[in-house]
């Protein structure tokens, strides 16, 4: 409030000097009653006068500051009540089973507590090793950006292998792509069935064998709008299916991935270009591929 005033009263300064010297200079003493060149008492009411119409301007400076600065308090208080909002918002997290055919699924949703209206929903797939920390960090993070979030299980409920298991149960699916598709697909419905899930609006993203999975989903035909492979696989069975995709797509790919061929990497955007997908493609200079898992790192 005091460096509004010290600024209020600058432009005050400032805008009397000016309505001074619009009309006349001001003598050297601005106060004196004292005429020079005519009677004392009509040169007195003139500065009665003038000094009447600079206060009378002074004051409406003076009114058009604190309006100002009352709208920029206001402004701050609404700010900071909507930070405070934010704060007390709380993400949560909760287990979420679902069916695809005789298979039950155990998926994590994320949500934040307190919106009330529709948001835009994520899928995140998981690695080869099943949902772990990484996927559910991510999945926190999301929601609180404003998304319904659904770390999806295509594995099944209790089915979490380790290395090197996990590269048989991976590779089980990726010979299996209708079955890989089928387990997306569930976990796109699960989400897309949550009241507060913007049906409009829905993405995926996957890490590694999520990766291969979530540009699956988008073969598959699903109304999935975005889609985001991390280090995932890139090869089609099918390439013909790649027309079915209807959102945008993002592959970040580290270049020097030993598991993904330069001919699967040609037949991918000649796929793509074929079906005239929105094709973002980002190859990191010499990044071998990295598992999201620092002990599994190459």
């Amino acid at each position: 409030i005091s460096l509004g005033l010290v600024g209020s009263e600058m432009c005050i300064r400032d805008r009397v000097k000016w309505e001074w010297s619009r009309e006349r200079s001001p003598p050297a003493t601005p106060l004196s009653l004292r005429g020079e060149g005519a009677t004392g008492k009509s040169k007195s009411h003139e500065w009665a006068a003038a000094a009447c119409v600079g206060l009378t301007e002074w004051a409406a400076v003076l009114k058009n500051s604190m309006i100002n600065l009352l709208s920029k308090w206001c402004r701050a208080f609404v700010c900071l009540g909507a930070m405070c909002f934010c704060a007390r918002a709380e993400v949560v997290q909760q287990d979420l089973e679902y069916r695809s055919g005789e298979a039950v699924l155990a998926g994590v949703l994320f949500r934040d507590d307190a919106q009330k209206a529709l948001q835009p929903g994520m899928l995140v797939a998981h690695q080869w090793t099943g949902i772990s920390a990484h996927e559910l960090e991510r999945a926190r993070r999301l929601a609180q950006q404003g998304y319904v979030v659904l770390c999806v299980d295509v594995y099944g409920k209790g089915i979490r292998p380790a290395v090197p298991e996990a590269g048989k149960v991976a590779g089980s699916y990726k010979s299996n792509r209708p079955l890989l598709r089928e387990r997306m697909l569930a976990g796109f419905n699960a989400l897309k069935a949550q009241p507060l899930v913007d049906a409009k609006r829905l993405g995926a993203m996957g890490f590694c064998f999520g990766g291969t999975a979530v540009l699956e989903l988008a073969r598959s035909g699903a109304d999935v709008r975005a889609v985001v492979s991390f280090h995932g696989g890139l090869d089609s069975p099918q390439p013909a299916d790649g027309q079915a995709i209807k959102g945008r797509l993002l592959i970040c790919h580290g270049a020097a991935d030993p598991y993904v061929a330069a001919a699967d990497i040609g037949a991918f955007f000649a796929e793509m270009a074929q079906a005239k997908v929105g094709l973002t493609f980002i190859a990191y200079p010499c990044l071998l591929y990295t598992s999201p898992s620092p002990r599994d790192r190459g």
